[in-house]
């Protein structure tokens, strides 16, 4: 049997076994994180995969303020926000900064020691969090990334 008879007859198979092994690779821890770290630490070193940088923030911050505006508990948010973030090394981050929100300190110091994201952010948190209108400031934030992104983005 030739290789055209062999898609013809089997292609469906091919295709799902390929998408089944590269989603399995993309749950691989080992092959997450380095790929995550890149695409977080991208703008800092100029690379063209800025844009992943701003819209890891961007939903990072809609979906935590969303969710504080809606009364659910910071400790949770953070969890949740952490969870579906779509990045392992935000999630990682994100759930070093509920702990130890948990254990008495205030956001602003764990997001600032992550050093993952930008310093205009966790400025403003700590505006937020001081102010006590941190679901404002972070809807606020997500605003100013995500026209960063559209403006990035945008083709003439």
């Amino acid at each position: 049997m030739s290789i055209s008879g062999l898609v013809q007859h089997y292609g469906v198979l091919c295709i799902l076994l390929w998408s089944e092994s590269a989603s399995v690779s993309s749950r691989d821890e080992r092959t997450r994180i380095p790929a995550c770290n890149r695409s977080l630490h991208a703008e800092r070193a100029g690379d063209r995969h800025a844009a992943a940088h701003k819209i890891a923030v961007a939903r990072f911050t809609r979906t935590l303020g969303t969710l504080i505006t809606s009364g659910v508990p910071i400790l949770e948010g953070l969890a949740i926000t952490a969870r579906t973030s779509g990045n392992a090394v935000l999630e990682q981050s994100l759930m070093k900064v509920r702990k130890a929100v948990e254990e008495g300190r205030t956001i602003v110091d764990p997001l600032k020691e992550s050093g993952v994201f930008p310093n205009m952010v966790v400025q403003m948190i700590g505006v937020g969090e001081a102010t006590g209108a941190m679901d404002a400031m972070l809807q606020k934030i997500a605003d100013f990334y995500e026209d960063e992104v559209d403006a990035a983005t945008k083709t003439c």
